[in-house]
Order: structure tokens, then sequence, then C-alpha cells
């Protein structure tokens, strides 16, 4: 293999562990599903991309509506330090800049394998350079931070303990999501708690109710609220349309 081949995929469940022969890029576009890597775990999203090294046992398990870039690149197309910080977090973080160039050749990816292939390797050299950045120790506490929040959106999570878990002041925790996420921490938030909902409407059972508390809101009204405001439609709406979806497809 001597240039990255590019796919656009979505995961359903959870199917055997496999290897390859190559190392391959995990880039969520749309949705989150878990993601196990040489026995470590983490649930990946349009937040935070997946590593698998050449040769790595990897499996993954999705219960809702996902789409994926992914990547499959020649372990001698990565530099050995880019791998080695890769190989120490498998499941990095996605930055402003990260999200860009993948949004980027998920476009081109869509339209054609040409198009993909014709700026492959330095797209793939910006994208594992900002994947691989370890950057400074708060930093690390802020995407630790993103990945709790995104993880378990029903916690109680308010801008002063999410300050708290970033080891930063709430002031700060405005500038920091502004400046790396163009959004703020209640929207952050908010568009996890909603994904969270969308996964449990797509594909449980559980009463309106039910739904409402697991994703983190106080009641069904609220939630009602949220994808109103948000997606202008009703959690049943939304419910019904996805198994349409689903029976259709």
């Amino acid at each position: 293999m001597l240039q990255p081949a590019f796919h656009i995929r979505s995961y359903g469940l959870c199917h055997p562990p496999e290897r390859h022969t190559f190392a391959q890029f995990v880039l969520p576009l749309r949705g989150s599903f878990e993601m196990e890597i040489g026995g470590r775990t983490n649930r990946v999203s349009p937040m935070r991309a997946a590593f698998v090294e050449e040769g790595v046992s990897h499996c993954q398990e999705a219960t809702g509506a996902n789409r994926s870039l992914i990547v499959d690149v020649d372990m001698t197309l990565l530099p050995a330090c880019q791998i080695d910080r890769l190989r120490l977090r498998p499941f990095p973080a996605i930055s402003r800049m990260s999200a860009r160039l993948i949004e980027y050749m998920a476009l081109a990816t869509a339209g054609t394998h040409d198009a993909a292939a014709l700026g492959a390797q330095p797209w793939l050299a910006l994208l594992v350079d900002s994947l691989a950045d370890t950057g400074p120790t708060a930093r690390d506490a802020f995407d630790a931070m993103l990945a709790a929040v995104d993880t378990r959106p029903q916690d109680r999570w308010t801008t002063r303990s999410m300050a708290q878990a970033a080891g930063m002041s709430v002031s700060r925790l405005h500038d920091r999501f502004r400046t790396t996420l163009d959004t703020t921490p209640h929207a952050f938030l908010d568009a996890a708690r909603l994904r969270r909902a969308g996964d449990l409407l797509a594909t449980g059972t559980l009463p309106l109710a039910d739904v409402a508390l697991a994703a983190g809101y106080g009641d069904q009204s609220a939630l009602s609220r949220a994808m109103r405001r948000t997606l202008d439609t009703t959690p049943a709406a939304y419910r019904r349309a996805m198994r349409e979806n689903a029976a259709s497809s």
C-alpha cells in the first residue's frame, strides 16, 4: 500500500476482533460508537478519533446512526515519533484543525477517490501532526474533560465542574472552547446530550421520559424543547423516523 486509502463507512453491532496489515485512522463524521483497540476502550465521535496500529486487535460497536471517514495507511508513511505518540494515545481528540482536514477529505472522498488521492500525502502529514500533537498538560486536561462530557453527558455537568475537570477557571474555560472548538461549554454539553438521546431513541425501546433522564435532561419536556430548538423535531417523531429508515434499508 503506497498511497493512503479512503473510505466512508458506518458501523453496526459488534463484529469479532480483527487485525490489519496496515494502520488505520477512524475519523467520525456523525454519531458516536464504542471502540476497543488492543484492550483499551473509548467512545469515538466527531470530537475524538481512533488510531489502530498495524497488527493490533480492534473491534467496534454502534447502537445508533453513524458515519466515519476511514483512512488505511502504510506504517512506513508515518514518522516513528508520531507513531509512538499515537500508540500511547490511540483515541486522540479532534482539534479544530483536525476537524477541518477531516471535513475536506470526507467531501473529496464522497465525490471521487481520485480527488482524495490527489492530495493524500500532504493531507495525511497535516492530519497526523494535528492528532499526534500532545501539547501541554493543560491541553491534555481539557481534552480529558471533553471526553468525559462526551462519554457521560447525563452527569450533572456545569461550567464550574467542567472548568474544575479541565484544571482552569470558568473564564478560561469559555476562552478555550471559543478558540479551540468555536463553541461554548453549554452548547458542547447540549450537543453531547442530544447525541446520546438520538442514539437511545434510534435503537432502544426506553420510554421517552427515561430517554430524557438517561441523556441528562431533567424531564421529557426539556428533551423535547432541545430537539425542537436544534433539530426541529420531537423525540417521538425522531424515533419514528429512525425506525422507518431502518425498516426501509
